[in-house]
Order: C-alpha cells, then structure tokens, then sequence
C-alpha cells in the first residue's frame, strides 16, 4: 500500500475587505499574486494527483495560479477547506470577541471534518504514493498540522504560517501520520514573505 503525502499551502497575501459585508473575501493582493507564482514553481517537481482549495476567493486564486503548472491535474474546490476558527483556547476568549460564538461553535466541527476527510490513509488496492496538494487558509492548516502530531487541540493558535508557506503531512497505510515540513518559505526572496 502507498502513502498518502499531503502538501498544504496557505493562500498568497489578500486584500482584506473584512469591513464589506458584500465581498468580505477579498482577491490576492499583486504581492499575493506573485507569492503564488514563487510557490507554483516550488512545487513543480511533485507528481500531484489533485489540487483541493478553499472557495474562499483567495485560495481559489492561488489555487489557479498553482495550476499552471500542473495542466494536467484537477482542481476541486471545497467548501470543508474554508477558514474557521476551530477554537478558543482557554484563557483567550477576549481575542475572539467580535465573532459570534454560533460560528465558533460550527469552525470546530469544520475544522474536524477537513481533517477527517483528508488525513486519511489511501483506500487498500492504491499500492503507489499518492501526492495531493491542499490550498487552503492559516488557521485550518495549523489545526490539522497540529491534529496530524497528536497535539491539543487549541494548538491551531501557537502555530504560525507565512502566505504561500508550504507544510507537508505524511500519512501511512497504518494511520500514522507525520509531519515533515510546516512554514516553508524557503523558495520566496525576502520581500514576498509575509502573514498578512
């Protein structure tokens, strides 16, 4: 049986339109842009299979952009990979006050479901590695990065990740995962990396 081998990218750099209730979900900023163009040819060598994103429109930017390098492979959006908070740690509650506590309580159980649904072992009759590429948002991948090494739960928000940051999670056929890169901005100049 094959691995499973996981590559998560955070979105380039955004236009934060928080303040617009009709297009809160800004486009990438041409930064943003040019974060994901540095990223796509980092990952050019892996032979993914699929590209999973976010429908967040700066994952899906990103997600596009990365795809030019890969013609060949599917994008398949997702509504499981949009960001969330997936909970507040003890102690932390007054950094969360301007988010009703209903859609707290629903990015939990988001946060669960994309972990479920994509840190899983390959089906039993896939005998080869199969290599997925995920872009999705910070603090969905510092959540499943943080479930994937079996740490606490509210570790999502001790965890930082820079736009177009690549992270990378092995699974194997026992169930075992590891982790073995998180934050990855090794392939952007000094000038492209950023977290917000």
């Amino acid at each position: 049986m094959g691995n499973r081998i996981i590559y998560l990218v955070r979105h380039g750099q955004y236009k934060n339109n928080s303040q617009d209730s009709e297009e809160p979900d800004g486009p990438l900023t041409v930064l943003g842009r040019e974060q994901a163009v540095f990223t796509a040819k980092r990952l050019q060598s892996i032979p993914f299979s699929v590209i999973h994103h976010s429908t967040l429109k700066r994952a899906t930017e990103t997600a596009v952009i990365i795809a030019q390098q890969f013609p060949d492979i599917p994008l398949k959006p997702s509504n499981t990979l949009k960001e969330c908070i997936p909970c507040v740690p003890d102690g932390y509650a007054q950094y969360f006050t301007n988010i009703p506590q209903e859609e707290i309580d629903k990015g939990n159980a988001w946060a669960k479901n994309a972990f479920t649904a994509y840190i899983q072992p390959l089906p039993n009759n896939i005998a080869k590695d199969q290599f997925e590429l995920i872009v999705a948002h910070g603090n969905l991948i510092n959540y499943i990065i943080g479930q994937a090494i079996k740490a606490p739960e509210e570790s999502w928000l001790f965890t930082d990740i820079e736009n177009g940051a690549v992270s990378q999670v092995t699974i194997f056929p026992s169930g075992i995962t590891k982790l073995s890169r998180h934050n990855d901005v090794g392939h952007f100049p000094p000038h492209l990396i950023t977290t917000s």
